[in-house]
């Protein structure tokens, strides 16, 4: 590597220490979802020690999407009305939120693309996590929700450097490769990098890191995302400038004992359950 490019690394490395901490709630949330000794009245009870979170919980809980009666004042109450599965996935994405929600320029996504992305890619996960028979639910949601955490670090490094990559891409390399080739670091490793300092599970490090490239780890919860970034990419969710650049890995369907037919379906269920959260989360796009 070369000395200009070592600096532009260790720039690129040094601006994830000017990344806000992810909640460590959220983080608490994750790992006591993922253990079966674990009762939701205990999550519930972590979440209310999170005002932010507890207000995003609420505001998200008495939308139309959920269709309550009643309004909701209180985690607890939350739980009982929503079960332990919707609140789950309602503090992940309020904590993901603020992290995603932006304008990523350097990959030409629009301010709420890559949100919408990533939560399309959280709920497909889950689909095809079903279909293929693996329990871990939380896992898929919250790789699916930050395999691109990278992107938003990267973003403004790509930006500068974007007509040589498209070179590079024009002479036969893919974007990853690109992406190393110009700046030193490619979005999934880099991404990679800032799990590891906001302390993720090794599982969801997995994910970001290999989300491109399953086959080098062989781990059913990389395929899975892998596929359904694949998947969510093909609907043109948040696509783009290196949207088209990714195919589904054949590999990654053996992984999992899936087929591509499986993909569309679940692809079908999305587009509807996607429409369906848009509103409630702020992802609904303005109609021109």
């Amino acid at each position: 590597m070369s000395v200009t490019k070592v600096k532009f690394l260790g720039k690129i490395l040094s601006s994830i220490d000017r990344l806000p901490p992810f909640p460590m709630v959220a983080l608490k949330v994750v790992q006591m979802a993922r253990d079966e000794n674990v009762s939701m009245k205990e999550i519930a009870r972590v979440v209310e020690l999170d005002p932010s979170i507890t207000a995003n919980v609420l505001k998200w809980c008495n939308s139309p999407y959920f269709g309550l009666t009643r309004k909701i004042t209180s985690v607890q109450e939350a739980l009982v009305y929503l079960g332990g599965k919707n609140l789950i996935e309602v503090v992940l994405m309020s904590s993901c939120e603020p992290y995603l929600k932006g304008k990523v320029e350097g990959y030409e996504l629009d301010e709420g693309e890559l949100w919408r992305h990533s939560v399309g890619c959280a709920i497909l996960a889950q689909l095809l996590g079903r279909k293929a028979g693996f329990k871990d639910e939380t896992l898929l949601f919250t790789g699916g929700l930050l395999h691109d955490i990278g992107k938003i670090v990267l973003a403004a490094f790509i930006k500068d450097a974007y007509l040589k990559i498209k070179e590079l891409i024009a002479a036969g390399k893919d974007f990853l490769e690109a992406e190393r080739e110009i700046v030193g670091i490619d979005h999934a490793r880099l991404g990679a990098r800032i799990g590891q300092k906001w302390k993720f599970p090794e599982e969801i490090i997995n994910i970001i890191a290999f989300h491109h490239r399953p086959e080098m780890i062989n781990k059913p919860a990389v395929a899975l995302v892998h596929l359904a970034d694949a998947g969510t990419l093909m609907l043109g969710v948040g696509a783009g400038v290196d949207g088209l650049a990714y195919r589904a890995s054949p590999k990654a369907y053996r992984m999992v004992g899936l087929k591509e037919k499986d993909l569309m379906a679940c692809m079908a269920d999305l587009w509807e359950e996607l429409d369906k959260i848009e509103e409630m989360i702020g992802l609904k796009k303005a109609e021109n």
